[in-house]
């Protein structure tokens, strides 16, 4: 019997790289990529919110302040209100 590491180099002495091959992307199921990927836009395409909630401006937070909602926005769309002071806009 030869050790572990005596096997691991047998079998390292074998291996070789393969050659790049370009193929469908429902063919790459359980295949390595040869060079990294990177996306040319982002997705989705237009500012979205991950989920529904309400934008607050951080330096107007403080223990036992509320906040009255004076803006709603739908997720994704573009707003110029910036809540300050007691107020803040819904994100749904």
């Amino acid at each position: 019997m030869i050790s572990v590491s005596a096997a691991l180099g047998h079998v390292l002495a074998l291996a070789y790289p393969l050659e790049a091959e370009a193929i469908a992307l429902q063919h790459a199921v359980g295949r390595i990529l040869s060079q990294p990927v990177f996306a040319d836009r982002n997705q989705p395409p237009f500012a979205a919110s991950a989920m529904d909630g309400y934008a607050i401006c951080a330096a107007d937070l403080s223990a036992g302040r509320t906040h009255g909602v004076v803006k709603a926005v739908a997720s994704g769309s573009l707003s110029n209100h910036i809540p300050l002071g007691a107020s803040s806009a819904k994100v749904s």
